[in-house]
C-alpha cells in the first residue's frame, strides 16, 4: 500500500465534497467539502473525526466498523 504523508497504518485521512438538494418549504441546492481523520483500534474498528462547510457546517466524532 502507497501512503501519500507516509503516516502510520493505523492512520486515514481523508478530504470529500459533497453536494445535493435540502428539501424543505424552499427547496435549495448544497455544496459542502470536509476533511477527516480515523484511527483505526483493530482492523474492525476505528474512531473517526470529521469537519466540513460550505452551504451547511458541521462536525463530530463517531465510530467506525469495517465489514
Amino acid at each position: 500500500m502507497i501512503s501519500l504523508f507516509n503516516i502510520n497504518k493505523h492512520w486515514d485521512i481523508w478530504l470529500g465534497v459533497d453536494t445535493g438538494i435540502i428539501i424543505s418549504g424552499d427547496d435549495t441546492f448544497s455544496l459542502n467539502a470536509h476533511a477527516g481523520v480515523e484511527y483505526k483500534l483493530t482492523d474492525f474498528i476505528g474512531i473517526i473525526g470529521e469537519i466540513g462547510g460550505g452551504t451547511s457546517s458541521f462536525g463530530g466524532i463517531g465510530l467506525g466498523l469495517h465489514f
